[in-house]
This record gives structure tokens, C-alpha cells and sequence, in this order.
């Protein structure tokens, strides 16, 4: 993200801003540094953001993976309850096929 802002820092400086980074997901870092490096700079702002600014596109990308996660999740259990429904209709029918012919015999 450095590069693609044109900041000039060096590793003491990376290694900085990965320990206050460390409680976060690789996956969400990449997301939030993706979406900041791709905007452009305001004027007067600093080449390489604030730790706050990192922050907030981090937790973003954290938000919408999460939701991304909790959909599919509510998708999974969504098909397993129309299985579950399906499978009890089926137990139901062939349990009263089985009756209605108990009931037929003389």
C-alpha cells in the first residue's frame, strides 16, 4: 500500500503498523489496504495514512466479510430446513400410505 501511495517508509516503520494490526485477519488487511490504495490522496493528506485511517478500511473489510459469512450461513440454513421439511413430508406420506393400507386390509 506504501508503494501504491507513493510513501517512503522503511521496515521499522511496517513493523510498527503490523503490531497494531496483528488482532486483525490477513484476509481483512488486504481488503481494507486494497480499497485505501486505490482511492485517491485528499489534499494535504500524508502519503501513507494514519493508523485510524488504516482502522477504519480494516474494520470495514471486516463488516462486509463478516456479513458475507453470516448470509451464507443463513443460505446453508435455509437449504437445510426446506431438506428437513422435505424429509419429514416424505416420512409423513409413507407413514400414512402405510396406515391407509393397515386400514384397508379386512
Amino acid at each position: 500500500m506504501g508503494i501504491r501511495r507513493q510513501a517512503k517508509l522503511g521496515p521499522e516503520d511496517y513493523q510498527v503498523f503490523a503490531a497494531d494490526l496483528v488482532e486483525f485477519e490477513l484476509e481483512d488487511i488486504q481488503a481494507g489496504f486494497e480499497e485505501l490504495g486505490k482511492r485517491p490522496r485528499e489534499e494535504g493528506e500524508t502519503a501513507f495514512p494514519s493508523l485510524g485511517t488504516l482502522l477504519l478500511y480494516i474494520k470495514g473489510a471486516r463488516g462486509r466479510r463478516r456479513e458475507k459469512e453470516r448470509e451464507q450461513v443463513e443460505q446453508r440454513s435455509g437449504l437445510e430446513d426446506a431438506f428437513e421439511a422435505a424429509r419429514a413430508k416424505r416420512e409423513t406420506e409413507y407413514n400414512l400410505r402405510k396406515l391407509s393400507q393397515k386400514t384397508a386390509m379386512p
